[in-house]
């Protein structure tokens, strides 16, 4: 007889949790989808990748990358295949380049919200939690409402994260994170591996090992399986050509000298006041955050 109350709190639970998701929900679709399509594609990467996209879908080749006849090997191409697929569907326009951008700013509310609710249990939580993340301006319109790979990259690494979290107590949620490590290094190249690298770096700090090699096999298959034939086929067919211009123009120069194409000098540092003047006033609680 004690359980009926219980299973009817459970319920209650279950339906203010849908509510205030759906409540959020709704306010993220105004923040992403609100007028999408209202300005022009500017002449920077959103232009570059809309154009590399419509080059993509009219010679076919969904492999190898070109921007104004030159081979494109900056980006990995999974992004351009889900702009691509969209307008196939729905045409070539300002809000189908934007539009996955868009959807994965929708799930990324929905995915922080069941996080916040699973770890702490508490709404209030969950509340702040989208609060934060849906007033983070750099985040909302440079990241979600761009034809820029960010936004699925962000999708990602978070969805990531969350599979780590729980192979915490499942190991078996260590293969989800690592298929979905996977997606984000075909979003955007090495930036995917953060959420594995932050993983590991909380293993070793907190000196645990929940799995067993099984999984930990299993999982590094996944991943393979899904980074590997690309990047072997692009090896392949354009050798050190693809090499320097993947890895070392746009991964170890972007992070250390420049930005591809701009005339100022960047490198890590630059990244850092990004963080903290774009994103005010959240940026100033990453310190305090990674201490935590």
């Amino acid at each position: 007889m004690e359980l009926v109350p219980a299973v009817s709190a459970s319920r209650q639970t279950s339906r203010t949790l849908l509510f205030v998701l759906a409540i959020w929900a709704l306010a993220s679709f105004f923040v992403f989808f609100w007028r999408l399509d209202a300005s022009a594609i500017p002449n920077w990467d959103e232009g570059k990748h809309a154009i590399i996209t419509h080059q993509m879908r009219l010679s076919g080749d969904w492999l190898t990358l070109t921007f104004l006849g030159s081979d494109y090997f900056r980006k990995p191409p999974l992004s351009f295949w889900i702009r691509g697929s969209v307008e196939n569907v729905f045409g070539e326009s300002e809000w189908t380049i934007r539009l996955p951008s868009a959807l994965a700013g929708l799930g990324t509310v929905i995915v922080l919200g069941l996080w916040a609710w699973q770890w702490r249990r508490r709404f209030t939580d969950v509340n702040l939690t989208l609060l934060v993340f849906l007033t983070s301006r750099f985040a909302v319109y440079h990241t979600y409402r761009t034809g820029e790979p960010d936004g699925l990259l962000g999708l990602f690494l978070l969805l990531a994260l969350f599979c780590f979290w729980r192979s915490w107590s499942d190991p078996r949620w260590l293969v989800w994170g690592s298929g979905v490590t996977g997606l984000a290094v075909m979003t955007k190249s090495v930036s995917g591996l953060m959420a594995a690298l932050v993983w590991v770096l909380a293993l070793v700090w907190l000196r645990r090992w929940p799995y067993r090699w099984r999984h930990v096999l299993l999982s590094a298959a996944v991943f393979l399986a899904l980074v590997a034939p690309w990047h072997a086929v692009e090896i392949f067919r354009h050798g050190q050509q693809f090499i320097h211009n993947y890895f070392g123009l746009d991964v170890v120069e972007r992070a250390t000298v420049r930005l591809a194409g701009s005339p100022q000098v960047h490198g890590l540092m630059w990244y850092v006041k990004v963080i903290f003047r774009d994103l005010f006033p959240w940026g100033g609680f990453l310190l305090p955050a990674i201490a935590l």
